[in-house]
């Protein structure tokens, strides 16, 4: 008798579990932790990639990781690599001594336009003229999608590049560029079919290369 209901009480509390175990993972119930198919990963972002950011933001992550389109249309053109453009002796019509000056930070009291259609500029520092404390170049392409996607093209491989979509037509880039042997900051930005890169020599912050950017974009021609 003894035997039998112990064999009663067994099959009760196996009763009872499997009740327990079917009204959590019934219809409208949660499959206990760690059983069913894993959770969907959340999708990354989109855009050019996520930005690592700029040293002395904090945190090492930078600004928002850009989220629009990589790229228009293909083909995928590119910016030269070096400004090997002549020299022409006349002041720089996008932006002057005194206004570079209050966006990049370093004194100039000279600087020359670099020969293209349109010009370029470049600024030397007022105590050392050999040194050179910014750059502004431009590069002409055969339509603005054209033009958008090689400043796209510009952030791949740049994995501290920052995204600051309120310069130029669609947006601009900041990234490392080598100047007089130094990397430093560039902001790259298009307006129309033309590509505009607007280089100081700051190392580690690229708000300088933005504000010199912003400064000039709307006097781009």
């Amino acid at each position: 008798m003894k035997s039998r209901t112990a064999r009663l009480a067994a099959l009760a509390a196996a009763l009872l579990g499997c009740l327990a175990l079917t009204a959590c993972t019934g219809a409208g119930g949660s499959a206990p932790s760690g059983s069913g198919s894993a959770a969907s990963a959340s999708p990354s972002a989109t855009g050019l990639g996520g930005a690592d950011g700029e040293s002395g933001l904090g945190g090492g992550d930078g600004e928002d990781s850009p989220t629009r389109s990589t790229i228009i249309t293909t083909p995928t053109p590119s910016l030269s690599e070096s400004v090997t453009a002549a020299e022409i002796d006349k002041p720089c019509p996008y932006a002057s001594n005194d206004d570079f000056r209050a966006a990049e930070g370093d004194r100039t009291t000279h600087s020359v336009q670099l020969a293209g259609n349109p010009v370029g500029c470049r600024y030397f520092f007022a105590y050392d003229p050999s040194a050179v404390i910014g750059e502004i170049t431009i590069e002409k392409f055969k339509d603005s999608t054209t033009a958008f996607n090689a400043v796209v093209e510009a952030a791949k491989g740049h994995p501290e590049f920052v995204d600051d979509k309120s310069i130029g037509d669609y947006g601009s880039i900041s990234i490392k560029l080598p100047l007089q042997g130094a990397l430093t900051w560039a902001c790259i930005f298009s307006k129309g079919d033309l590509v505009v890169t607007a280089h100081t020599r700051q190392t580690v912050v690229g708000q300088d290369a933005r504000n010199v950017a912003a400064l000039i974009a709307p006097r781009i021609p």
